[in-house]
């Protein structure tokens, strides 16, 4: 059908097919694998040298795909490109295609599927909008709108994977960091992620409203939505164009007393590109007031999952208002390009399709899973793992083989793993696994099906994960704690060092992306704890790197406290919160380590693990002082507490965690004293008199920052009252 801006078609494999892409994150309801992988893949320039591809589907097509026989199933999903499910009550339904590089971008919105029948034969509603740097840049702004849509797609139905490549495209598309200023003629664009797409429309409806143009594929089986039409916008009349044998609307319709008087005709329409048949696929609404035509267009069917209900209640949609056209807008033109329309010579002339799908229906499922993603040896596992689960089977489904079990180990509420035996690897990194969770004893599957993870760069074919951690711990405190979550889970040795030794957290004083910028959890103790005695030797080998770490991120933190920006706020705390993590983890090694030592520990030893702790304990007061005296003191003199509540807020709790770990360490130690043989030296940091200074001096400066974030103390307070009032609390 025609392209929006021109009036004119667009060839959809043409606008996929004339420039290169490095990234591409692609919306859609439906999806042919195969198509996609044999065809799309192969000829679409945007899409054969793109390294980063994200394909983001409804939950009912994902399911769909990895039930089907293998010789339908995906070849090269999550290992060429990622697919990642959305689960809704009803459908995912927005069809947006974003391309970009470092100073180009495409856009395609609309109505069609990446499908072969959406980019080839269907009547689409669909237009085109390019961005270059410095040449074409009108419509940064809403280039913009579309990334913060994916942005909240990641953040609602988290999938690591899916965050990490959306951060990859952020990171390589610098012109997406802002958006242009707003312009009073602009294109506005509308999802139901909060709101329900009618109640935006009624921000936009002219008035007095002389007619509503609607062409839809899909309808409800019963009007009421056009009921609601006539009383919310009331229009002098209002015509719907769909087509015969594949619409969805049935004689209820037709029976309505609006048809029945005038005020509303149903008209039928025929398409055809070239000769050749097309099956109505387009979606929009036109409003004409005067002389005035607002043209809206995007993925809602004229229903009320689609237009009256928000995502967490029906569809996810997304719509394009246009800014109002004048009289040469033709609507009528623009729906029915072959002026074809019709009315039916009778009611019995209706054909119905009743074969629309129904939305997915979620099968009751101990464990839930969003994620399993390889890395290395290690088939990390994340979801929702109930406590009393025991006696777990990883079922592989690879391609071509029988199927292979490995052992699945809980290891959190939200998180479990597999060892993949060395034979597996090649394989994994090669064909589209599915992969589920079964009981041990019954064979019982116990979780939903998902696909591997294990994106491999197309040139190296080496796995991205272990190229992108370096660059995702600069991007927040949250990503540097889940990447040194993952290392030290490995016990990875010589590439923690790595990491410590070259992960250089930029200076920057801007604030970060919401959906980027999560909780910081820190989860490196289990993953430690396996390491058992080895943790004392590795505790040695990182600590001159630990201090260098430290040593130069400190230089940072002072040139924050210099500029004290609020943009610099979200910076500072990463910075911050990574140099404690390190400490604590490093403190935490000691323990774990005394804890597992089968024989006494000797006096070199026990002095050694005590000089450790007087370095990490005094450098960690060290840098609470900093952040209250030298920083936020002064931030609280210069800028209101809101403000400062909003920046800090979202990495409080991690404060207060790491705070409390450090200083309930001493009482966790002298646990193990009597078993140990153990003796606290007055000198060292443990000593009775050293330790009760220290203790305080931390809480103290920690519940100045809460006040100085919160108006109030709670956290510290609660904390205090529940700890035993002596030396070692």
């Amino acid at each position: 059908m025609a392209q929006l801006k021109r009036q004119s078609r667009l060839n959809v494999k043409e606008a996929l097919s004339k420039h290169v892409f490095h990234n591409a994150a692609l919306t859609t309801f439906t999806f042919d694998p195969l198509f996609f992988e044999e065809y799309c893949l192969e000829q679409f320039p945007s899409f054969a040298s793109n390294n980063n591809i994200s394909v983001i589907v409804d939950r009912s097509t994902y399911e769909s795909v990895l039930s089907a026989p293998e010789i339908q199933r995906p070849k090269i999903a999550n290992i060429r490109y990622l697919l990642h499910p959305v689960t809704v009550p009803r459908r995912f339904h927005p069809k947006i295609f974003l391309l970009t590089t470092r100073t180009t971008g495409r856009l395609v919105f609309g109505s069609a599927n990446l499908t072969r029948p959406g980019l080839t034969s269907n009547a689409e509603l669909i237009d085109q909008y390019d961005f270059e740097e410095g040449k074409n840049e009108r419509f940064r702004y809403l280039f913009w709108d579309i990334f913060e849509f994916l942005q909240k797609l990641a953040e609602r139905w988290r999938s690591e994977s899916f965050t990490s490549n959306l951060q990859q495209l952020h990171r390589s598309t610098p012109w997406l960091n802002d958006s242009s200023p707003a312009e009073s003629n602009r294109l506005q664009l509308l999802h139901n992620l909060d709101r329900s797409l009618w109640s935006q429309l009624g921000e936009i409806v002219p008035q007095p409203l002389d007619h509503v143009h609607v062409v839809s594929r899909f309808f409800d089986e019963q009007p009421e939505l056009l009921d609601r039409l006539i009383e919310d916008w009331n229009p002098r009349k209002v015509s719907i164009y769909t087509q015969n044998g594949i619409t969805t609307l049935t004689r209820s319709w037709l029976k309505h007393p609006l048809i029945k008087s005038g005020r509303v005709e149903i008209l039928f329409c025929t398409y055809e590109d070239e000769g050749y048949q097309q099956s109505l696929h387009g979606k929009a609404i036109i409003l004409v007031s005067g002389s005035s035509r607002q043209l809206v267009y995007g993925s809602a069917n004229f229903t009320s999952a689609a237009l009256m209900s928000e995502a967490k209640r029906g569809n996810v949609e997304a719509l394009i208002a246009l800014p109002p056209l004048g009289k040469v807008f033709n609507p009528i033109r623009f729906i029915d390009p072959c002026n074809s329309a019709y009315h039916l010579p009778s009611d019995d002339a209706l054909q119905t399709d009743t074969g629309e799908r129904s939305g997915w229906q979620d099968a009751a499922m101990p464990v839930r899973l969003r994620d399993a993603i390889l890395d290395t040896d290690r088939l990390s596992l994340y979801g929702d793992f109930p406590e009393n689960l025991s006696g777990c089977m990883t079922e592989l489904k690879i391609p071509g083989a029988s199927n292979q079990y490995c052992r699945m180990i809980r290891e959190s509420k939200e998180r479990g793993f597999s060892k993949i035996p060395e034979t597996l690897m090649t394989l994994l990194g090669q064909k589209s696994t599915v992969m589920c969770l079964r009981d041990e004893a019954t064979r019982k599957q116990v979780s939903n099906a998902l696909l591997v993870t294990n994106l491999v760069d197309i040139e190296t074919h080496e796995n991205v994960r272990k190229e992108r951690h370096f660059r995702e711990a600069k991007e927040s405190a949250s990503q540097f704690f889940t990447v040194l979550n993952e290392l030290l889970r490995s016990g990875d040795t010589a590439t923690l060092l790595a990491f410590l030794s070259f992960c250089d957290i930029p200076l920057l004083n801007v604030s970060r992306i919401a959906a980027f910028r999560q909780r910081p959890v820190w989860e490196g103790r289990e993953g430690m704890r396996s390491l058992g005695e080895r943790n004392l030797q590795i505790c040695e080998t990182l600590h001159e790197a630990t201090l260098n770490f430290f040593d130069r991120h400190f230089k940072k933190l002072k040139r924050h406290a210099k500029t004290r920006m609020l943009d610099g706020i979200p910076n500072f705390l990463h910075i911050f919160l990574s140099m404690g993590n390190l400490l604590r983890t490093q403190v935490e090694r000691t323990l774990l380590g005394i804890e597992a030592k089968t024989s006494p520990l000797t006096v070199a030893e026990w002095g050694a693990c005590r000089d450790l702790w007087d370095v990490y304990f005094a450098r960690f007061r060290t840098l609470m002082e900093y952040l209250w005296n030298d920083y936020l003191k002064r931030m609280s003199s210069e800028y209101g507490r809101k403000d400062i509540e909003r920046e800090f807020g979202p990495d409080l709790e991690a404060l207060h965690d790491l705070c409390d770990d450090m200083v309930q360490f001493r009482g966790r130690l002298k646990r193990l004293q009597m078993v140990k043989n153990l003796r606290f030296n007055k000198f060292c940091i443990l000593g009775d008199d050293r330790w009760k200074l220290f203790s305080k001096e931390v809480q103290t400066l920690q519940g100045q920052v809460e006040c100085a974030v919160l108006g109030r103390t709670e956290h510290v307070t609660a904390r205090m009252a529940m700890q035993p009032q002596d030396s070692t609390s």
